[in-house]
């Protein structure tokens, strides 16, 4: 590595699927990752990923684990984000999921016990034998990429804001880093325009004390009419915008200059 590169403060990385269709990791991206383990100031880490960039491809995932090693000997990243929705990779919490999904379907237990088993016929077992975990960084053993990434953020004890986009549904992947100590705010979204306090991973997070700490120190919230939850955060005030056909001046030929002068984003402003 260049010397002057050990005194690189902030790191921009864009995750993208590489030269090879497969997304497979070359020599580049592993000379890369080698170089993230050379640094040891880095300061601001923002983590990007390009349209056609899945967390699932082998280059994606390598480059993550390989960076959630970095993470846990950068002592002095005080600020981490990571601008795309992040999806939950722990095996327990995948198992918990599919468990509830497919204990649904099962019968009761009812209907299982009465079923008699004197006159069941053995059945062997010929499931092929099952082959020992391989623990690599494309496809880590103990935990996915984002697993691992989070655990690492959650550990680093000089971070103190965390940024990323709101989840889709509920899952644990924020909820980790939210466990470090050193951690002062979370920012969700854009913090200009804030989100919404609606939906499902907001609804799960009150559940959550800290968590919800560390939302109220960063995010700006915004509610709407027709979801009013309570003061969730730093509440955005709703701003009442006039009926277009109440304005002075109002006809069907003007309608569409007096729908461009009105920006909805005036709704999000503090």
């Amino acid at each position: 590595m260049n010397p002057c590169c050990k005194n690189i403060r902030d790191i921009d990385i864009c995750l993208d699927s590489g030269p090879t269709s497969s997304g497979g990791v070359d020599l580049a991206t592993k000379e890369f990752c080698d170089a993230l383990n050379g640094l040891r100031g880095i300061g601001y880490l923002s983590l990007r990923k390009a349209p056609n960039a899945y967390l699932t491809l082998p280059r994606i995932r390598y480059v993550l684990t390989r960076l959630a090693a970095a993470v846990e000997s950068w002592g002095r990243l005080e600020s981490a984000n990571v601008a795309f929705r992040m999806s939950d990779d722990n095996p327990q919490a995948l198992l918990a999921m599919a468990y509830s999904t497919v204990s649904q379907g099962l019968p009761s237990l009812s209907v299982l016990t009465s079923m008699s088993l004197s006159a069941s016929t053995p059945v062997s077992d010929t499931s092929p034998p099952t082959s020992p975990l391989i623990n690599s960084p494309s496809s880590p053993a103990g935990g996915g990429p984002i697993d691992l990434l989070t655990n690492a953020l959650a550990k680093s004890p000089s971070l103190h804001t965390f940024a990323t986009q709101v989840p889709s549904v509920w899952n644990e992947a924020i909820l980790r880093v939210s466990q470090n100590p050193s951690l002062q705010k979370i920012v969700l979204g854009d913090p200009k325009t804030g989100v919404l306090i609606t939906g499902l991973f907001m609804a799960e997070s009150k559940k959550h004390p800290r968590l919800v700490e560390l939302i109220k120190a960063g995010t700006l919230m915004v509610r709407t009419r027709a979801y009013t939850l309570g003061n969730f955060g730093n509440i955005a005030p709703s701003v009442s915008t006039p009926s277009i056909r109440s304005r002075p001046g109002y006809s069907r030929l003007n309608c569409m200059n007096c729908m461009a002068a009105s920006s909805p984003s005036d709704s999000f402003e503090r």
